[in-house]
């Protein structure tokens, strides 16, 4: 028999095991895909497919604050390491650091925002980026679905010119909420009306020209129906504001009270009968903090005038004489060298210096306050 050489032997042998490894298929992998979909007015849901490899995700929603506030965020199939929605991100920002417990493909993360007026909430836009367990960090693009709120097609641009249109048939939310407005209407409970702007939202739409005086202009007159003591409120999360409602009735029922960004501390009636003493206890970092109130003769829903602290202590801003405020204003919104730039826009940051300017004054002019108005940041 014919005896190849060693040397040919080694070769063919690896050539023909070259062949087996490039003729069999290698495993495919399946890329990370997210949606988020709306699954009620002020619902949503973050969903991942062929997320195996993946170790962590980051995870940003910007939101209209016209009409969403005080999200709430579950997960199933992971952790949620870390919910970014205080003074490190700009208003209608909600940051999200999610960690994949296992290797499982998929996982679930639910938003829930509370929702202010009649209009359909919005969501701007949602981005995503992955860490693989390999250590690879890059974007993924997140799917967004059309929103449950989205006006369907008139059923009267498809038929023909004189033929009628057969009414829409009622869903059972419709129908809900026709019974729920009948059910209100009966026991003559009022209706909310449209919110109030929150003093930070002023300076958002504010286009005229900057100084203090038009500054402290949009502090004032909030709503007219109450007074907040202090007029301006650095949520450190041990400061509290006292909310003094006017011109109410209680009626043969008691008033309802509810909170969102804060802690309701206490409620009671006030001097008179018409008159309501709410305290509130901001979230530490809190700027959208609103009370809802519903009396006999009144359904409310009042923003406080609540701010982060800034870096500048409350003693070193009181300081601040009034013909320096603009200077120092710039110098606060200037980036400095070698600093971090700041997530806030620049009509929030005015916000901030300014609210936190006159919280200084006024705990200046109330003689320095409690000891814990005087503790220094």
């Amino acid at each position: 028999m014919w005896r190849l050489p060693i040397d040919i032997k080694r070769f063919l042998l690896l050539f023909v095991a070259l062949f087996l490894c490039l003729a069999r298929p290698l495993p495919v992998r399946a890329e990370c895909s997210l949606a988020f979909t709306p699954i009620e007015e002020s619902k949503y849901l973050l969903t991942g497919t062929g997320c195996e490899e993946v170790a962590q995700l980051a995870v940003t929603l910007d939101y209209d604050t016209a009409y969403l506030f005080a999200p709430e965020v579950t997960v199933m199939g992971g952790m949620l390491l870390e919910e970014d929605r205080g003074a490190s991100t700009p208003p209608g920002t909600l940051r999200l650091q999610i960690r994949k417990e296992d290797n499982a493909p998929s996982f679930e993360a639910t938003v829930y925002f509370q929702k202010r007026g009649e209009y359909p909430a919005v969501i701007n836009f949602v981005t995503a980026e992955v860490a693989q367990r390999s250590g690879e960090v890059g974007p993924v693009q997140v799917q967004m679905a059309e929103p449950v709120n989205t006006p369907e097609e008139d059923p009267a641009a498809s038929k023909p010119a004189g033929e009628p249109v057969s009414p829409a048939p009622e869903s059972d939310a419709e129908a809900l909420a026709r019974e729920l407005s009948a059910t209100q209407q009966a026991d003559s409970v009022p209706q909310a009306p449209a919110p109030t702007k929150a003093v930070f939202e002023r300076f958002r739409d504010f286009t005229g020209k900057k100084s203090l005086a038009a500054f402290q202009e949009l502090f004032s007159g909030v709503d007219p129906c109450c007074r907040q003591v202090p007029a301006v409120v650095v949520a450190d999360g041990r400061r509290t504001a006292r909310l003094v409602i006017g011109g109410v009735e209680v009626g043969n029922r008691a008033p309802i009270f509810s909170v969102s960004g804060g802690t309701l501390v206490s409620a009671q009636r006030g001097g008179n009968e018409e008159e309501w003493i709410v305290v509130v206890q901001p979230y530490e970092k809190w700027w959208d903090v609103r009370v809802k109130a519903i009396f006999a003769n009144a359904a409310l829903d009042l923003p406080l005038t609540a701010t982060p602290a800034i870096e500048i202590p409350l003693r070193k801003l009181v300081q601040i004489k009034e013909s320096a405020f603009m200077p120092r204003l710039q110098d606060f919104l200037a980036e400095k060298p070698g600093k971090a730039q700041s997530p806030y826009p620049a009509w929030f940051r005015e916000y901030l210096f300014t609210a936190n300017y006159l919280a200084a004054r006024e705990e200046l002019a109330m003689g320095g306050g409690s000891s814990q108005r005087g503790t220094s940041r």
